[in-house]
């Protein structure tokens, strides 16, 4: 009995280690691809106001794109 409880560990060990190997690896794929877009936009901003501030033409892609608007809180 106690030969086949070490045989299912042996043969069990390595089948948790590559799916836990596994979901960490999909963790921090999913995380880099999910922060893409954000950092992309803000590259897209930037590039715009660099344009802008030189007084160059700016392409039609980033024509479309619009500075967030940020309200600042005036203090009393």
């Amino acid at each position: 009995m106690e030969s086949l409880i070490t045989q299912l560990r042996l043969f069990l060990w390595p089948i948790v280690a590559l799916i836990s190997t596994f979901l960490i690896v999909a963790a921090f794929v999913t995380r880099k691809y999910l922060k893409a877009p954000s950092k992309d936009l803000d590259n897209r901003l930037l590039l715009k106001q660099l344009l802008e501030g030189f007084g160059l033409e700016l392409p039609p892609e980033l024509e479309e794109i619009s500075s967030p608007v940020v309200k600042s809180v005036k203090a009393p």
